[in-house]
């Protein structure tokens, strides 16, 4: 803003004598920029490079394309070239699409367009292996975050070359592998790039293999976040895992959960429920791992609520927690007094009493999240009172309450929404 009030900018003003309005072009570039940056892509492109030369020229500013996401869809090929034409400082892109309709005309464009792009999900079925390699090459000294998507309906060749590209990206931090991977990596080729990677996502890999485990094997020694696959990993998968020193966040199953025992740095886990875990095993597993102690950040999806109570207990240090589909929250809650936030979404077993009696078990709590929960019918204005009473900074998110009440012999309900309540406010 302080662009927009400097004294060397000079607003031509040109008023109407009927309405006394000003002109819309004669407001100042850096601030059409401005109001530019509010609306949409195809707004942008469709829209307002056609109204006049002066706007069309406000395309090329660099600020308005900083926050920016450029979609390609077939049905909008022509949008999607000329954007990349006109948008230097374009940051994030995304080719996901399972086919291309003007392969030729899509490529040039973007091996034209800008460089710096720093943010790309590209689908590897969409073009050829030696497509995507000039693809991925083009961005490969500034991209810090890659989603890359592979299908089993293709053929391997579209990983070729694969690990090299990857291997060249200097500035990558963050990578995200989702659909099938079935392929080799050679180690040898990662070991020769400069590879430097910190958060590593490969929760959503479809195939039951360990192909990605020559690529953990390269970047362990940086990683801080690791996502691993939602179902059980092979033995080599966790030696690698245990051997993550930097790591501070990881997200896996219950069955892989003692791959963390030499994880001292690790501050966030996320676990998920997997069939065929033995309770009792895991129990004397959570009791003696020394690791929860050093928690700050846990959630907790689906996890049977005797060991989802013994979890909570055994982290004394915890200052987030969130509980999916968790059926005994209200015992977790009264063992985790150093709580900052919590979200629960449970949309059976959670009641208001549950939520009335936090001040007295987490004096500390600055921010509570139940969206989902109480099957979607929001707290009473009432209890968010009682609640923001005893703990006054605290912050509640949650939906509209709903009323049901009673009408007639035959059992009817109303549904009446109380629209005045913003769970969010000092008011409420």
């Amino acid at each position: 803003m302080n662009v927009l009030c400097s004294e060397s900018m000079k607003i031509e003003e040109e008023v109407s004598d009927d309405s006394g309005t000003a002109a819309v072009h004669s407001l100042p570039t850096e601030l059409l920029v401005l109001i530019f940056s509010w609306l949409s892509v195809e707004d942008l492109a469709l829209n307002v490079s056609k109204v006049c030369q002066r706007w069309k020229d406000s395309l090329y500013f660099r600020t308005l394309w900083c926050d920016k996401e450029l979609i390609y869809e077939n049905s909008r090929e022509d949008l999607f070239i000329f954007v990349l034409s006109v948008a230097p400082a374009l940051k994030q892109l995304s080719l996901n699409p399972l086919f291309c309709g003007d392969p030729a005309a899509i490529v040039n464009a973007i091996c034209k367009g800008p460089k710096d792009i720093r943010k790309v999900h590209y689908n590897l079925s969409l073009f050829p292996a030696a497509v995507a390699s000039r693809i991925l090459g083009h961005y490969k000294k500034y991209v810090c975050e890659l989603h890359l998507e592979g299908y089993a309906n293709k053929h391997s060749s579209i990983y070729r070359n694969l690990d090299a590209e990857l291997g060249q990206m200097s500035q990558l931090r963050s990578l995200k592998l989702s659909g099938y991977f079935d392929t080799k990596w050679d180690k040898k080729v990662l070991e020769r790039g400069c590879l430097n990677l910190h958060h590593l996502d490969v929760s959503l890999i479809q195939d039951e293999s360990d192909s990605y485990k020559p690529f953990l094997d390269n970047v362990k020694s940086h990683l801080k976040t690791l996502k691993l696959p939602q179902f059980k990993s092979n033995v080599g998968v966790l030696e690698l895992v245990s051997s993550c020193t930097e790591l501070k966040e990881i997200t896996l199953c219950l069955d892989d959960l003692r791959c963390i025992s030499t994880l001292q740095s690790l501050e966030s886990l996320h676990i998920r429920w997997s069939d065929g875990v033995l309770k009792s095993k895991m129990n004397r597993f959570v009791r003696d791992c020394p690791v929860f102690g050093n928690l700050k950040e846990l959630t907790l999806f689906y996890i049977p609520g005797l060991l989802a109570t013994a979890i909570a207990k055994q982290c004394n240090k915890l200052e987030t927690l969130n509980l999916h589909g968790i059926t005994s929250c209200a015992n977790i809650i009264k063992s985790v007094p150093s709580l900052q936030k919590l979200c629960i979404v449970d949309r059976l077993s959670l009641r208001m009493r549950h939520i009335q009696k936090l001040p007295r078990y987490i004096p500390n709590l600055r921010h509570l999240n139940v969206l989902g929960s109480f099957l979607n019918k929001g707290i009473p204005p009432k209890i968010i009172s009682q609640l923001k009473q005893e703990l006054p900074e605290l912050v509640i998110s949650s939906e509209p309450f709903v009323r049901y009440t009673k009408r007639g012999n035959k059992g009817y309900f109303t549904k009446c929404t109380d629209s005045s309540t913003d769970c969010s406010s000092d008011e409420a």
